[in-house]
């Protein structure tokens, strides 16, 4: 799949899981066709602890047919699950991770409230903003119609009006020109993407502000991250002690985002202080998904409410309902324009989409997991053609 030679650099990806109720297929089935190209795995889970798969989908049921999981799919994940990269992930959460290390990030899914852990996890959402940016095409691509332009009525061409521009914009091309090496890839399926909705960023911050504002965010979250530990050292000394204690209250109130910068802090810049380069103190940002104006899909509501249907029938009460709203509704929300949105054909055929205008792949639910791995392969390729530097194959089969 990509030439071994010494000029050529295997790429290096990074798989995000939940904590908890990890869809088992979705990591094995990508894992396993990343190894399979001889890429550079690893996992990360919020602090490094090794994913739990959800035990209900590795039991042979009806609700396990309903993800068409084979006897084989079982077989990927228990060889995935005994892989050194496997047991030993890292954590997002800690102060020196990043993304920007990886040619490509793919985001796994999972069910039920527990998922929620994964989805509103601020330290995430604050990865994911800087890195969704680099995944800025340098040349668009023209894609012909897809089964929901053509359920839609919608023309075999998008157009401008619909919210895709046929150009990059000046803007763009000077603030991400400078850097080098190819652009970034990521992948991501059913819920996944939703995690990926919320995550933030700020229109119309300068330079300074933008700089003090990480800086400022990364000290409060470390801040954070000492009174977790405190207050987890509190409870295992209040379950040891035979002394009855107080309830503890956590000390630290939960972070909230900064009208003036956006960043979770309360901003103490001055509002009376201004210099050159500086915006209007009083006009603050406006807070965008990264997702806002780029096309995607996620499970859509009538898939998520059957798989809530069949599990309900087999014991499993709102396995697949993670939030009373749907990931569909709260996916388009974050797109700014509904038709944006792609929800595939009306079936639980597999059905995957690219971006036009970023290295960006989104799949629907467990089974597209196959197809969307292999599209963030052709990405990674097609990123290294636009770079020009780099020695890369000319076919993905």
């Amino acid at each position: 799949m990509f030439p071994q030679d010494d000029s050529f650099t295997p790429p290096r990806i990074l798989i995000l899981c939940p904590d908890k109720a990890l869809d088992p297929y979705t990591a094995s089935e990508s894992w396993f066709t990343f190894k399979e190209a001889g890429c550079v795995i690893e996992f990360a889970t919020e602090n490094g602890d090794i994913p739990k798969a959800d035990q209900r989908l590795l039991e042979r049921s009806a609700f396990r047919d309903l993800m068409n999981a084979s006897a084989d799919a079982v077989e990927k994940f228990f060889a995935m699950a005994g892989s050194d990269e496997y047991l030993n992930p890292r954590a997002w959460s800690a102060p020196d991770f990043t993304l920007l290390q990886y040619d490509a990030v793919y985001m796994t899914t999972g069910f039920d409230t527990r998922l929620r852990q994964f989805v509103e996890s601020e330290s995430l959402h604050r990865l994911l903003a800087a890195y969704f940016p680099l995944t800025k095409r340098r040349q668009l691509v023209q894609r012909s119609a897809t089964i929901s332009d053509k359920l839609k009525r919608r023309s075999m061409m998008v157009h401008e009006e619909h919210g895709l521009p046929s150009v990059i914009t000046e803007k763009h091309k000077d603030g991400l020109d400078n850097l080098e090496g190819p652009r970034k890839v990521l992948g991501a399926i059913g819920k996944g993407i939703m995690a990926l909705s919320k995550s933030m960023v700020v229109d119309d911050l300068t330079p300074e502000e933008r700089s003090s504002a990480e800086r400022e965010c990364m000290s409060r979250t470390e801040a954070a991250e000492e009174a977790r530990k405190k207050e987890q050292d509190e409870k295992l000394h209040r379950r040891t002690s035979s002394i009855g204690m107080s309830r503890f209250k956590a000390a630290t109130p939960k972070l909230q985002r900064s009208a003036t910068t956006g960043s979770f802090f309360k901003s103490t810049k001055g509002k009376e202080t201004s210099h050159k380069g500086s915006r209007d103190p009083d006009t603050a940002p406006a807070l965008r998904s990264v997702l806002h104006g780029v096309e995607t899909t996620t499970v859509p509501a009538w898939l998520e409410n059957l798989g809530t249907t069949v599990s309900a029938i087999h014991g499993f009460k709102n396995m697949f309902r993670t939030y009373n709203k749907s990931t569909q509704e709260q996916v388009v929300d974050a797109l700014g324009d509904p038709t944006l949105y792609h929800a595939g054909p009306p079936n639980r055929k597999t059905f995957t989409h690219t971006a036009r205008t970023h290295h960006y792949i989104s799949g629907r639910y467990p089974p597209d997991t196959r197809a969307s791995s292999m599209h963030v392969l052709e990405e990674i390729v097609i990123a290294r053609k636009e770079w020009g530097k780099s020695a890369v194959a000319q076919d993905i089969v």
